[in-house]
């Protein structure tokens, strides 16, 4: 048969141009959504919904723990896992063995579990053969968003048990955003400091 660009209807081929001009685009529009979500819940749940559905997510879940108090001190996840961060975060965050990994990061690197843990580390984990399989989720992306003190800020981007580990070129897309990312999340914090400044007088 005819090549499919040839078919009569058929799309055309993509260029490697315009595939880097499409992700640029959504490189902005997600870095323009952050920036606004520094004052809005809303937009930064929508900026970050966004970003996991850009890397092929199923879930996202971005959470700061002060390491001294034991304590997670923010949490914005996505809207249909509201119980199960509950969970999470009561009984699973400060045991999980991605922890150690994720809490060793520089801010502003990037950690892909696959690369960390092999399949047979997965297979005897709580959190990956209980909690997250619970879930329909196995691999991660972690991002680390903020190093401020005893706190340490990032996000966990999860595929669904189904899809292939997170690669190169998902690292490469979220290596884009980080400046963007990391402004933003440190304009968020210190906006909310001041709004719980301003409520205790």
């Amino acid at each position: 048969g005819l090549p499919s660009a040839d078919r009569p209807g058929a799309p055309a081929a993509v260029t490697p141009a315009e595939l880097k001009e499409t992700m640029q685009r959504q490189i902005e529009a997600i870095a323009g959504a952050l920036y606004d979500g520094v004052l809005s819940p809303e937009d930064w749940y929508g900026a970050m919904d966004t970003f996991n559905r850009a890397v092929g997510g199923f879930n996202f879940h971005q959470i700061a723990i002060n390491h001294p108090l034991g304590a997670v001190v923010d949490s914005v996840a996505s809207a249909n896992e509201a119980e199960a961060v509950s969970t999470y975060e009561q009984h699973y965050a400060l045991t999980d063995e991605r922890l150690p990994v994720v809490m060793g990061l520089p801010q502003g690197q990037i950690m892909l579990d696959h690369e960390h843990f092999s399949q047979r580390d997965m297979s005897r984990s709580a959190i990956y053969a209980d909690w997250l399989a619970s879930q329909g989720m196995k691999h991660t992306m972690v991002l680390m968003q903020r190093v401020d003190g005893p706190v340490q800020e990032y996000v966990g981007f999860m595929r669904h048990v189904d899809q292939r580990p997170f690669g190169d070129a998902d690292r490469h897309f979220a290596q884009q955003l980080m400046p963007d990312l990391l402004r933003a999340t440190q304009l968020r914090a210190q906006a909310g400091q001041l709004a719980r400044q301003a409520a205790l007088g």
